[in-house]
């Protein structure tokens, strides 16, 4: 069986075998007969179609493992087909269970086949290790047709051109769930999934003797929810260093989870560690512990004991170090300062905002994130004379303390203990170390001009970014309103968290339309590059956008009419930094997406985005991202209708049709240049574009694709007007890799 288009399953066939199978109980010892069996492939379950569309044909020579049989059964074949006949000796039974490949190290107990994922796996580019990937099937006598079913689910991930020298990658789930180790599977259900077992592990590490080069990389893992991401530890000569996705991801047997591209690696030659802090600092932004500290404890603030005040489940003095706490042992506990205003937001991942809604002791939580008049949710952050002062903006008698009676963290207005806070940061020689610096926010090169000194009335407003659409907009009270269209509101939205960019101008983030009459954007615009991402991780701080009027935005981020939160840039695709992270959930960048075929692991909409993760590069990709709102049948014949729904607290938002991706960037990647020192042969641009009944597990490809002049024609908008030599109005699928 080999692959149909590109990667996959050429090298899983490794020597050796080892299979036993239990007989049915009371059958004895039965006579092994020749017996053939057919296989074939019938829809998208199948063994020779995976979730990426990668399709795979048996090939002369495959073999498949019988429960029963000695040996394996082999394909009778002379040419690759996607249908085969085995032949073999096998007992005679009413069922059959078969796995495939042979190759596999597994051993049957009637119809559940068991096998161990082992935790170091050889890193193959294009594809994943020999004999891991376990698909399995079963027939009756009457039938003897076997269609295998993929049991396992695969993440894979992008190395980037300008990623140094990788010696092996580590995957570890966030929160600990098993992704290797022991697992079985009940052959004889319509969808076998592989569960794990008793002896499991939840890290996988990839080696290779000659290093992992620039490409594509595929694990095989246990499916199941990874409730907080999975981490990815990349160890080269220079040192090591991470990439971790903190949203939650779901992998289905079958399913391909692309992680997305990694490059721009930055090395840490020292361990990472929480220091305590014996300072004061100008600018407290970072990620600490809070906690109570003695000679033998080091009780860290990481729950709550009721709803008015934290508790510690946790004590780290036993992972304490000349050096400080491994931030390994101490990440899942800590919490995020960020600068509002005069003061800071304290946040922790697991239960938002930490506040005071009066002058007690009482402490609150929120999910909403803090603006500058909201003090009840701010402190001041200082160090006096040895001790730690995080004080309520709001009411400033009110000191966190910990509590040494009642074993919790409270605001007092004297007494108490003392906290002590351990900042995170890079090991040094044991003085207090500076704030982790801020990712590198200037691409290599940067190839976005200068913004106009003066506006260009009919073009881009005051700023002649690439990727931007033809928007002529005009004030409204504090807001931008499109002087020809008074229900399409615009915003610019430029990097919260410190990212610079040429001549060390604040980064822009991204840029919005969002329709007052549909109650959803209608497109944004953004660029791509290693720049905006880091380790900030998921923020989910929904809210209304403060640059478009909340009354015509969503007011809650509860769901509805079988839709979730779509968005149309990424969270993954802006983790520089926690406040740039929290720009994407303005509620301007969501758009209701069927949760169930759309918008969900291997979804109609999912593999795009993942294919699009593929097209980041050194030169920087421009995006535009939209959502179409009539009726729209696309080239595949998915028709989608237009409806009013019910959704995020509103019964008036128009739920999408379609959405499409628009692409721009040089076709080399890495030229150096801006889009302005490029001819057009030098630049690439397409559109793609997806009804919203594009069915999951649909690959891209050309019938995706159009070129950006014919999506004008539909969508009323003018794409890329600030570069004006851009090829609009042709495409060619082979320049992108279909």
């Amino acid at each position: 069986m080999r692959r149909f288009f590109e990667i996959m399953l050429s090298a899983i066939i490794i020597a050796g075998l080892s299979v036993s199978c239990t007989s049915e109980p009371g059958a004895g010892s039965a006579v092994k007969v020749d017996m053939s069996f057919r296989a074939i492939a019938v829809d998208s379950e199948t063994r020779t179609v995976l979730s990426d569309g990668t399709k795979v044909y048996w090939e002369p020579g495959d073999e498949i493992s019988l429960c029963g049989a000695e040996s394996p059964f082999v394909a009778d074949i002379e040419v690759d087909s996607p249908e085969a006949v085995f032949r073999g000796k096998v007992e005679q039974s009413e069922h059959y269970y078969a796995a495939y490949p042979a190759s596999a190290v597994i051993e049957w107990a009637g119809e559940i086949v068991q096998m161990s994922l082992p935790q170091t796996q050889t890193a193959v580019s294009g594809s994943f290790a020999s004999g891991l990937n376990l698909t399995v099937s079963s027939t009756d006598d009457s039938q003897r047709c076997f269609q295998f079913h993929n049991i396992l689910g695969l993440v894979s991930f992008t190395i980037g051109q300008d990623s140094g020298d990788i010696t092996s990658v580590e995957i570890k789930t966030n929160a600990g769930e098993p992704i290797c180790g022991d697992f079985l599977a009940d052959c004889s259900l319509e969808k076998p999934v592989a569960v794990a077992d008793t002896d499991t592990g939840s890290s996988v590490k990839l080696v290779s003797d000659a290093g992992l080069q620039p490409g594509v990389y595929y694990v095989a893992m246990i499916p199941g929810e990874y409730s907080e991401g999975l981490e990815f530890i990349f160890e080269g000569p220079q040192g090591q260093a991470s990439r971790k996705v903190t949203r939650t991801l779901t992998l289905e047997p079958g399913c391909i989870n692309h992680i997305g591209t990694v490059s721009g690696l930055q090395w840490q030659s020292d361990e990472v560690y929480y220091t305590r802090v014996s300072q004061n600092y100008d600018d407290w932004t970072g990620e600490y512990l809070i906690t109570y500290s003695t000679s033998t404890s080091v009780k860290t603030f990481n729950t709550w004991a009721s709803e008015d005040k934290g508790s510690s489940s946790i004590d780290l003095y036993s992972k304490l170090t000349s050096d400080g706490i491994p931030a390994a042992d101490a990440d899942k506990y800590k919490m995020v300062f960020e600068k509002v205003g005069d003061y800071y937001s304290i946040f922790h991942p697991g239960y938002g905002y930490l506040g005071l809604k009066s002058n007690s002791n009482a402490l609150h939580k929120t999910l909403s994130a803090p603006s500058s008049s909201t003090k009840t949710y701010l402190w001041s952050v200082s160090y006096d004379n040895g001790n730690i002062r995080i004080v309520n903006a709001s009411y400033t008698s009110r000191i966190l303390k910990w509590n040494a009676s009642a074993n919790c963290f409270r605001c007092y207005d004297g007494g108490q203990k003392e906290v002590t806070v351990y900042r995170r940061s890079v090991a040094s020689s044991g003085t207090d170390p500076e704030p982790d610096p801020e990712p590198d926010p200037e691409p290599d090169p940067e190839p976005d001009p200068e913004p106009e000194p003066e506006p260009i009335p009919g073009i881009s407003g005051k700023y002649a970014w690439y990727e931007l659409p033809v928007i002529n907009y005009r004030s409204s009270g504090s807001y931008l309103i499109d002087s020809n269209d008074p229900n399409l509101y615009y915003a610019h939205h430029f990097c919260a968290g410190g990212e610079r960019g040429p001549g060390g101008k604040t980064a822009r983030n991204y840029t919005v339309c969002f329709s007052a009459e549909h109650h959803c954007p209608v497109w944004v615009a953004a660029p791509r590059h290693s720049m905006y991402t880091g380790g900030s991780g998921r923020n989910d701080s929904y809210r209304a956008d403060p640059s478009i009027p909340s009354s015509i935005q969503y007011n809650t981020k509860t769901t509805g009419s079988d839709c979730n939160k779509g968005h149309m840039l990424g969270s993954s695709e802006r983790t520089s930094s926690v406040a740039t992270n929290k720009q994407v959930f303005y509620y301007s960048n969501i758009a209701p997406q069927y949760s169930s075929t759309f918008n969900t692991g291997g979804g109609g909409w999912n593999t795009l985005e993942d294919w699009v993760d593929h097209q980041v590069c050194s030169d920087t990709l421009y995006v535009v991202i939209g959502a179409y709102f009539d009726d729209y049948t696309d080239k595949r014949g998915n028709t989608a209708y237009a409806a009013k729904i019910s959704y995020c607290g509103r019964s008036d938002v128009s739920r999408p049709t379609m959405f499409y991706y628009i692409l721009m960037r040089t076709k080399n990647g890495n030229t150096r240049k801006s889009l302005s020192e490029c001819t057009s042969s030098e630049i690439k641009c397409a559109a793609f574009v997806r009804s919203h009944k594009t069915p999951k597990g649909t690959i891209v490809g050309e019938k995706d694709m159009m070129s950006v002049s014919d999506l004008e024609k539909i969508t009323g908008f003018s794409y890329f007007p600030n570069v004006p030599h851009a090829p609009k109005d042709s495409y060619s699928p082979s320049d992108w890799g279909l």
